[in-house]
């Protein structure tokens, strides 16, 4: 969902933006370990917000740290994305995100292939540091289950939040 699409921005998740205030610092080590590994291949790429509705927010909203990758959905490149990352502007990123046209003949191969190579980069340092102790002190991440099943139900029940996201992840609430 949202790694390949045919016009894309590669994109790494803003940890500042993380729903979850607490999970900044654990998310924000994601993030670098995501802009490294983009800048040791020399491709560019962007930050993108983590809002809408999309597979990190559960995780976050327990307590989880997240990050990781998307090369865009419904919204359209603007001229300054398409000078830095190619492509055609003004133009969705992905004409069939969520529409019956999302096939795998819609897969950009050399896209997948892009953020696939940076993911595992990503996760063979992740584990690294988990082998080196370093993971669950440095994200932050709770350990205890019924306490992220109760943050995650509060937050996910919380006002605030459910007006910053929406359950079918679409960038184009314009249609």
């Amino acid at each position: 969902d949202m790694e390949a699409g045919p016009n894309y921005v590669r994109q790494v998740h803003d940890a500042s933006t993380a729903p979850k205030k607490e999970t900044i610092p654990g998310s924000q080590m994601l993030q670098q370990l995501y802009e490294q590994a983009w800048n040791e291949t020399g491709l560019s790429y962007a930050l993108t917000g983590m809002s809408g509705g999309s597979d990190f927010l559960p995780f976050n909203l327990g307590g989880i740290p997240t990050g990781g990758l998307a090369t865009g959905a419904s919204g359209k490149k603007t001229e300054s994305e398409r000078k830095k990352h190619g492509g055609l502007a003004l133009t969705q990123l992905d004409p069939c995100y969520h529409a019956p046209c999302d096939t795998i003949d819609n897969i950009e191969q050399k896209c997948l292939l892009e953020t696939a190579t940076v993911s595992e980069m990503v996760l063979d340092r992740v584990v690294e540091k988990f082998k080196n102790n370093e993971t669950a002190v440095t994200m932050q991440v709770p350990q205890d289950i019924a306490l992220r099943r109760q943050e995650y139900s509060a937050a996910k029940n919380d006002p605030v939040m459910k007006s910053r996201f929406n359950d079918d992840c679409n960038e184009n609430p314009e249609g």
